[in-house]
């Protein structure tokens, strides 16, 4: 964000002028405008989204200059400790859930999952188990049941 001394300083009679074409500008250009009152500086107008990746960018700044001055004092932690401490605010944040907003958190993740399920790693201890019952259905055709067997006995 470069200032232009001969563009983007306007005297505050200026912009009461030609608010509406200040406002043109400022969305056009994304540049700020440093408003003046009798020869001084007395205001900067800013475009809204500008304004929000600026204040974003000085928020990142402050927790970067509070985590450097943390960390020269001495104020760290190892992952494990982090690991552990983000696990336990997130338990506590779960535990004061109701049961009906735990339901809703475990339908959402359980369709996070199903949305890419070949992202979802089988356990060989699964995969024994299916491996078994497949070879004990083919010995034994009698030894298992039809999907629509179990439907109606169970659901």
């Amino acid at each position: 964000m470069d200032i232009s001394l001969s563009k983007d300083i306007e005297p505050l009679s200026e912009f009461r002028k030609k608010s509406a074409d200040f406002v043109k500008r400022l969305k056009k250009d994304k540049q700020p405008i440093i408003l003046t009152q009798h020869g001084k500086s007395a205001a900067v107008l800013m475009d809204v989204s500008e304004f929000e990746r600026f204040t974003r960018k000085m928020e990142m700044l402050e927790d970067l200059l509070e985590a450097k001055q943390q960390v020269e004092q001495g104020k760290t932690h190892s992952m494990a400790e982090a690991k552990e401490r983000i696990e336990k605010a997130l338990l506590d944040e779960l535990s004061q859930l109701n049961k009906s907003e735990k339901l809703i958190l475990v339908e959402a993740l359980r369709d996070s999952i199903a949305s890419d399920p070949s992202d979802v790693e089988v356990p060989e201890h699964h995969k024994a188990i299916i491996e078994e019952r497949l070879k004990t259905l083919e010995e034994d055709k009698k030894s298992g049941s039809s999907w629509e067997k179990i439907r109606q006995k169970y659901l």
